[in-house]
């Protein structure tokens, strides 16, 4: 008997065991490929939230001076 034959048999004979094994494997498999697929959606959300909560400026850059402007040194 080969070895391929062997394996076979065996997973044949115990294929309530070898079934739930492949379970575990799918839905670990599955989880694994899910997570990133999570973050990059959670992180999309984030920054549109963080879009629409603050308005753009009138333009690229804005400008905001101090409430008070530090002292000239004096030569």
């Amino acid at each position: 008997m080969s070895l391929v034959a062997g394996i076979f048999r065996g997973t044949w004979r115990r294929a309530g065991v070898s079934l739930g094994i492949l379970l575990v494997a799918t839905v670990a498999a599955a989880a694994a490929a899910a997570g990133p697929i999570y973050d990059a959606a959670a992180r999309a959300s984030i920054l549109q939230d963080n879009l629409h909560d603050h308005p753009p400026s009138r333009g690229p850059w804005r400008w905001t001076a101090p409430d008070r402007w530090p002292a000239w040194p004096t030569p």
